[in-house]
């Protein structure tokens, strides 16, 4: 069976307020080790919030170390030179010149 595709996000707040996301968005739902991601026309700035949510996510279940571990498997030491370098091999900007996509 497959599964519906999601066409409309909403926010709703503890005081019942509801707001809905027009152009694009993505939720995030983790339970236990299953992380689960809805996604409505994401644009890149919605994929860098999304991880900067789940670093800090690491970070409050003091996961720090696991993180950096993954990090360096992955990716090496990083410094400011290879950064950079980084950045260059993906075609992004720099850390001071972020596309936000505004």
């Amino acid at each position: 069976m497959e599964k519906a595709k999601v066409q409309k996000l909403i926010k709703v707040f503890e005081d019942g307020r509801q707001e809905g996301l027009q152009k694009h968005g993505l939720v995030v739902e983790i339970k236990g080790d299953t992380v689960k991601m809805d996604v409505v026309g994401a644009q890149p700035i919605d994929i860098v919030k999304a991880t900067v949510g789940l670093v800090d996510a690491c970070l409050q279940l003091e996961l720090g170390e696991a993180l950096d571990m993954m990090l360096k498997q992955t990716y090496g030491e990083v410094t400011s030179v290879n950064y950079e370098k980084l950045q260059a091999d993906n075609g992004n900007l720099g850390r001071e010149g972020v596309d936000t996509g505004k």
